[in-house]
This record gives C-alpha cells, sequence and structure tokens, in this order.
C-alpha cells in the first residue's frame, strides 16, 4: 500500500474523527481526463487517487472538532486558476499553472502549481494572496505530503483564535521548502 492509499484508507476507517467527507463529491477517471484536457494540465496520481476515493472534505486532524476553521478540499469542479478563486480574475505575477485546489478557510487557498509536476512530486503552495506575490511559498512538495501533515498537525484545525493569528502547519518557520521567506512576518 502506497502513502496515499494508506491516508485514504485512514480516512474512510474514520481515523481522524473530526475530517468531514462530503458524499456524492468523487469523481471518475473520465472527470478528472476531462479537467486535464480543458485546463492543459495533467494531475498528480496520488490527487487523482485521493478525488476518486474521498473528493471533497474538510482536513481537521487531530484538532477540535471545528469544520468552520477547516482545510477544505475542494470538489474538482472548484479546482481552478489561483488567479482567479483569489483575484477574480488572472494576475500576469501569478503563474497560470497555479491551481486553488483547498480553501484553508481563511480568505486563503492551498494551491497546487501543475508546471512542476514531476512523477508523483508537485510544489504545493500557501496560497496567501500576499505571499503569493513575493515568491511560491512551497509547503510540500505532494498532494500526499500536504495531507499527511494537515491530518497529524493539531494547528491545522485548532479553530479560529490559532487561524486567526494565521498558525498553520505551513505557517511556522521553517515549513517552506527552499529559500521562500517566513509567513506572515516571523523571523
Amino acid at each position: 500500500m502506497n502513502r496515499i492509499e494508506t491516508v485514504i484508507q485512514d480516512i474512510l476507517a474514520k481515523k481522524y474523527f473530526a475530517t468531514r467527507i462530503f458524499e456524492g463529491t468523487t469523481v471518475d477517471n473520465g472527470e478528472l481526463d476531462e479537467w486535464e484536457r480543458s485546463n492543459g494540465y495533467k494531475l498528480p496520481s496520488d490527487y487523482r487517487q485521493f478525488m476518486q476515493s474521498i473528493g471533497r472534505c474538510n482536513l481537521n486532524g487531530i484538532g477540535k472538532f471545528d469544520h468552520d476553521y477547516s482545510v477544505r478540499i475542494m470538489t474538482l469542479a472548484e479546482v481552478q486558476s489561483f488567479s482567479i478563486s483569489a483575484f477574480g480574475h488572472q494576475m500576469d505575477e501569478i503563474p497560470e499553472s497555479w491551481f486553488a485546489f483547498a480553501d484553508a478557510q481563511d480568505g486563503n487557498f492551498i494551491v497546487m502549481d501543475l508546471k512542476s509536476l514531476n512523477d508523483d512530486t508537485v510544489n504545493i503552495i500557501d496560497g496567501c494572496w500576499e505571499c503569493a506575490r513575493s515568491g511560491p511559498p512551497i509547503i510540500a512538495k505532494s498532494f500526499t505530503e500536504f495531507v499527511e501533515h494537515s491530518l497529524i498537525d493539531s494547528q491545522t484545525s485548532s479553530g479560529w483564535g490559532d487561524v486567526a493569528r494565521g498558525i498553520r502547519y505551513w505557517s511556522t518557520p521553517g515549513c517552506y521548502y527552499g529559500d521562500t521567506p517566513t509567513p506572515h512576518g516571523r523571523d
């Protein structure tokens, strides 16, 4: 069993008691293929597998049972250009290959840079609109890694107080890959 299969199995077995699955939101290969044709980019295989098995869900991890502040994996139909999701139109400084696939439900999105897709790796980006303009703040190197961290980190959805302060697993110093600045002005 690979990592995404283990994550899917754990979610379906309700290992993460506060994770909410929205029934009827899974997609089949044909729908995923059509999305790829329509948007001109391939989707990561782990993301495809997740959408076929789980679909839309709120990732609450081990935090409080608080769906209002969880990370929401969007339905495939909701996945669109990050620039359009965040600003309502394509911004020149934001690559067209950035697609919002999750809503942090704090005014920001989680983004896949589909141009970076290479085998099973893809850059997952903090779609904080202020961060997006200053460079790609990479928070995971695969969809699976993002979901795993979101599920095991109690800060991912521990309630409005932590979200209001910008505390998610990826918004603590050292959680960005590479030389991008630390989030929210932290040292």
